[in-house]
């Protein structure tokens, strides 16, 4: 479906502070540059990578250093030919929804998300067919009642009613009772982590405007995993 290449792109726009039309979907099936970044004097410089999701992973847990690993490296010499193409917007209906998603903002793209894991679900389990998906996206969108600048609450409620939408018909539907359940239990999971930014706040806030961007980064990625910790322990 290519909706991966849609988040990707909302990924890119929320974590780089990004316009939508700054950022261009190529596909390339070797799957070998992962990204590329065009600079202002026209220059290009790509990331290349074998196929192999352990790099990504490894060096997200050690940022910003890059620890050895005894993977397979990947050797340029052995490439051959990297074709680029632009994707056919019209056959691969979910890259489309995606885009409008990223240019709406808001809810939208948590409800998109939301739509598009319980569509792939169902036609895991053998509930509907491949074409369906972005119909069922695309159903769940119309529904939504778009918030402009959500709290963290309202995003994950969002996600939540996506999927009720999403799944309806099927086998997804919780009782009203199952509904209230989980919106409660994720205004206080939402409380906790509020609480503990507040408790944090200004030692954070002190790092980040130090000169050292390592530490300042450091701090809050001890403050992510303290959160992950929690969660994993839940």
């Amino acid at each position: 479906t290519l909706m991966n290449k849609g988040l990707e792109l909302i990924e890119a726009q929320k974590l780089f502070g990004l316009k939508v039309d700054q950022i261009e979907i190529v596909i390339h099936p070797q799957s070998i540059i992962h990204s590329m970044v065009e600079f202002r004097d026209g220059n290009i410089i790509a990331q290349l990578g074998p196929t192999d999701m352990r790099f990504p992973i490894r060096y997200a847990l050690s940022y910003p250093q890059r620890l050895e690993n005894h993977f397979e490296f990947l050797r340029p010499s052995t490439l051959g030919q990297l074709n680029f193409s632009t994707p056919d917007w019209e056959t691969f209906e979910c890259l489309g929804l995606a885009l409008k998603a990223a240019k709406t903002g808001g809810t939208m793209p948590a409800v998109l998300n939301a739509a598009d894991e319980i569509a792939v679900d169902l036609i895991l389990k053998k509930k509907i067919k491949f074409l369906e998906i972005p119909k069922i996206i695309k159903k769940t969108i119309k529904k939504h009642q778009f918030i402009g600048r959500p709290s963290l609450a309202e995003i994950f409620e969002a996600d939540l009613w996506a999927r009720q939408e999403a799944g309806r018909g099927f086998w997804y539907n919780r009782s009203v009772a199952d509904k209230d359940k989980l919106l409660n239990f994720i205004r206080q999971r939402v409380a906790e982590e509020e609480e503990a930014k507040e408790i944090l706040g200004e030692t954070l806030a002190a790092a980040w405007e130090s000169r050292s961007s390592f530490n300042g980064q450091s701090a809050y990625f001890t403050w992510l995993c303290g959160i992950a910790r929690h969660e994993i322990a839940d």
